[in-house]
């Protein structure tokens, strides 16, 4: 079940975003990650047909993350977390229902970002 993210909110973020990846884990606990062009109904992310390795990765483990990269250093990226549907057909679309979802951008000292100071905004629903 959907934590409460507000998926209006997403829904007005997502045009500004070009792709995304699609970050699964596998059995060796290693990251696949697949650059996608999903689209959004409101309620659902359709990233499209997944290969092998994703396929088997989510019919594992169906928690899935889905990173819009930000275009410029200073605005944010897009992380939605998510549990994915599989279809029964390989080729059909897999569909994920969001379950957290946030802005983060890095926050910059002397040049470079540091791993412990981030902005982070989270797309709550009241």
């Amino acid at each position: 079940m959907a934590r409460s993210v507000d998926l209006v909110r997403l829904a007005e973020l997502l045009p500004g975003y070009g792709f995304a990846y699609l970050v699964t884990v596998g059995d060796d606990y290693r990251v696949r990650t697949t650059a996608i062009t999903p689209t959004f109904d409101g309620a659902r992310v359709d990233i499209g047909p997944v290969g092998t390795h994703g396929r088997e990765n989510m019919s594992a483990r169906d928690a899935v993350t889905l990173v819009w990269p930000a275009r410029e250093a200073n605005e944010y990226s897009l992380f939605v977390d998510g549990r994915a549907e599989l279809p029964d057909d390989p080729a059909g679309p897999v569909l994920v229902t969001p379950t957290k979802a946030l802005l983060h951008r890095p926050v910059f000292t002397d040049g470079r970002a540091l791993g412990t100071v981030h902005d982070c905004v989270q797309l709550k629903a009241d």
